[in-house]
């Protein structure tokens, strides 16, 4: 006897038909939940863009990055102070923080929000994520706007729509993710992050986020901003180096020759940082350890000048526009130093009137002629087979200038007999004053000439040793005095 129930076989089919009409139900009921906000209304996950974080009815906030700010969307500036952020905390920091003023950090915190006003519909929160560069907090710019979760309790629904609202009687403390420029307007090292705070004041407007309904205050009297909120996130020192180079008339020219700099200090046993810049190039910034109040010696900037210019100016500006001294740099907590360093291209004053290579049968002949040599220590020579290459020196010891420090020039030889026949030289010349300070010229370009095949002064015509042009010459008188005798004969 089996121990088991028999289950009639209507009986399974009508349990399956059960389940799938429970499973259909349960579909269009999660449809219709997730129809009712596809980005707040829903407890179930939906798609959002990369600049969305996900928003439902369980105490998440909508939030949405890289908007305008509340005069941008609305009125042009607020005037009510009885609804804003309170207070901030549980800061979670996303990223390396704040290295620099010019750094950004991504975070996410609990903003605290209180009101003492009875109701407010749709509170709408602008926070200033450009570094606030128009001075306005969060009226015009870039801003990222969040508003409150609207379920379940404490968060409050008060008008039936997808964004939060706020009485007297409740404080909320939405949790907001926020990329914001690393501003320390103050100078206290700490994040500033201007923001206002939006509501209405009619629970007949609708607001939703996604649908492009943001919470807009309609009037001044609808927002309330705090430009100088802080948020308790380090912000580090930075110091930039600019480069300007400019020419004999002082005037900014494009160069992109590198100069080599050298931070230094405070800790002694910190390498130096170490870097090229040329004045083509973007300011170079750097983050640093503040030391406003350093045990050790302060940072210091320094420049290895390149030859052919000259270090005319160099000037560090802090962040209040205060100059200090590029060998005393004290950085502080959310400080900027600028050091720009202006070079000038220095002129020769050896004027080159001539510069040639003339091949020969044994060397080519390399010549130079100066006009003045007021400025003028020595010279050398370089020789390449290629036109775009410097070669090696080929003169073992520098040629002295014959008239140094005289507004008098000279002439100059040099025989170089290394060369191949046949083959192209390219032969630079390189000028070097007394202030340590050089310059090229050239290349040109010589070819050592081929020698003649037979020459007259070594060919022998006889055997014993008479030179060809003795036999010729005798040749001659002989003929000479045949034609003689024959006329005195005839």
């Amino acid at each position: 006897m089996r121990s088991s129930r028999y289950i009639p076989s209507f009986k399974r089919f009508g349990a399956v038909v059960i389940v799938v009409a429970l499973v259909v139900l349960l579909g269009n009921t999660a449809s219709q939940l997730n129809t009712k906000s596809t980005w707040g209304g829903s407890a179930l996950v939906s798609l959002v863009g990369p600049e969305l974080a996900l928003a439902d009815g369980s105490g998440n906030a909508d939030v949405i990055a890289n908007q305008g700010c509340v005069a941008d969307l609305g009125p042009s500036g607020c005037t009510s102070n009885d609804t804003g952020i309170a207070s901030v905390s549980n800061i979670t920091i996303l990223d390396d923080g704040c290295q620099s003023p010019t750094d950004t950090v991504t975070f996410s915190a609990t903003y605290t929000l209180q009101s003492t006003a009875a109701e407010r519909y749709d509170i709408g929160l602008y926070f200033a994520t450009d570094g606030d560069p128009n001075n306005n907090g969060a009226l015009t710019g870039t801003c990222t706007i969040a508003t409150p979760a609207y379920a379940p309790s404490p968060w409050l629904n008060l008008d039936g729509d997808q964004c939060g609202d706020l009485n007297s009687q409740t404080t909320l403390s939405p949790i907001v993710e926020v990329t914001a420029l690393c501003t320390d307007d103050d100078g206290d090292g700490l994040l500033n992050l201007p923001n206002c705070t939006t509501w209405d004041n009619n629970s007949n407007t609708f607001c939703s986020i996604p649908d492009g309904k943001l919470p807009i205050a309609g009037t001044p009297a609808k927002c309330s901003c705090d430009p100088g909120f802080q948020v308790p996130v380090p912000v580090g020192g930075e110091i930039i180096v600019d480069k300007i180079v400019v020419d004999e008339n002082n005037i900014p020219i494009a160069d992109d020759t590198d100069f080599s700099f050298t931070i230094t200090g405070p800790d002694s046993n910190s390498t130096p940082d170490t870097f090229s810049l040329s004045a083509n190039d973007e300011p170079r910034k750097a983050a640093y350890d503040p030391n406003k109040n350093p045990a050790g010696p302060p940072y210091a900037v320094s420049e290895t000048v390149t030859q052919g210019y000259q270090l005319v100016n160099t000037v560090c500006i802090d962040k209040g526009g205060t100059q200090v001294s590029p060998t005393a740099i004290y950085v502080d907590y959310g400080d900027t130093v600028t050091c720009t360093f202006t070079n000038k291209v220095v002129p020769t004053s050896t004027s080159i009137a001539l510069f040639n290579a003339t091949g020969s049968e044994s060397s080519i002949d390399v010549m130079w002629a100066t006009v003045s040599e007021e400025t003028t220590d020595y010279f050398n020579l370089f020789r390449s087979t290629s036109p775009d290459e410097l070669g090696s020196q080929i003169n073992a010891e520098p040629i002295a200038a014959q008239n140094a420090g005289l507004p008098e020039g000279a002439t100059y030889e040099f025989a170089d007999a290394d060369v191949v026949s046949g083959v192209q030289y390219f032969y630079t010349l390189e000028i070097w004053d007394i202030d340590g300070t050089f310059e090229y010229v050239g290349p040109v370009m010589g070819v050592l000439e081929n020698p003649t095949a037979i020459t007259m002064d070594t060919l022998n015509a006889n055997r014993n040793g008479l030179p060809l042009a003795a036999l010729m010459a005798a040749g001659l008188l002989a003929m000479a005095g045949m034609a003689w005798h024959r006329r005195r004969k005839a």
